[in-house]
């Protein structure tokens, strides 16, 4: 076969060009010990993870391996991602964690399309599982920011708005607050008469006449009793 220098010092392994490490069938383990694993590089392409592509199915990239954590005191994250944004300038943007990448289903592809998907198997909870936990807080701040009008969303359990406990069991939506209302669609009487596709029980605020509307069969305002 063909050899290429491979310079190996005590501390490191230094090649010539391109290195493969792998490229078999075989299982390739790198750390394995109680030493820390440190993936580093300076290039502008940053670390590439490359699992195979093609009709395979199954997890491409497996964190854990399966296996469970028993840390009686403390927190244990299993991914941290600690890399802070300080730009004294300009307009640059970062982002801890971006999906990209094109959807293209062609042909009778029916499947449906997932970018992060939770489904973790719930056996025993004596606490609270909390599958998405949000606790920036800013007046800048986002915690879910949608900027595409023509994505829906669809929640099928109970939902509380202004409060950490848990909705009203008997409520789909329990909104709780002393200082703030509800906003309803505000829109001319011409606007509403637009809107298509109607469902008994539609609300929206009437600013040509300054009255809440509801539909039924028909549009009718909601007036002082």
């Amino acid at each position: 076969g063909v050899s290429n220098a491979v310079l190996m010092r005590a501390a490191s392994i230094i090649p010539s060009q391109a290195f493969t490490l792998g490229g078999s069938s075989s299982t390739v383990t790198i750390g394995g010990s109680s030493g820390q694993v440190v993936l580093s590089t300076s290039n502008a392409s940053g670390i590439v993870l490359n699992p195979y592509g093609g009709t395979v199915t199954g997890s491409k990239i497996n964190l854990g391996n399966a296996s469970n954590h028993a840390n009686t005191s403390g927190t244990k994250n299993l991914v941290d991602i600690t890399a802070g944004f300080n730009p004294a300038s300009g307009t640059g943007i970062f982002a801890a964690l971006s999906v990209s990448g094109i959807i293209s289903q062609t042909s009778t592809a029916s499947g449906n399309v997932k970018g992060i998907v939770i489904e973790p198997t719930l056996t025993g909870i004596l606490g609270t599982y909390y599958a998405l936990e949000i606790v920036a807080n800013s007046t800048s701040a986002k915690g879910v920011y949608q900027s595409g009008s023509s994505t829906v969303n669809n929640f099928v359990g109970s939902t509380a708005f202004g409060t950490t406990s848990a909705p009203v069991a008997t409520a789909l939506i329990d909104m709780v607050s002393t200082t703030k209302g509800l906003g309803v669609p505000a829109m001319t009487g011409t606007e509403r008469d637009a809107i298509s596709s109607l469902r008994a029980g539609l609300i929206i605020y009437n600013t040509t006449t300054a009255k809440l509307n509801v539909f039924t069969t028909a549009w009718e305002a909601v007036t002082s009793l």
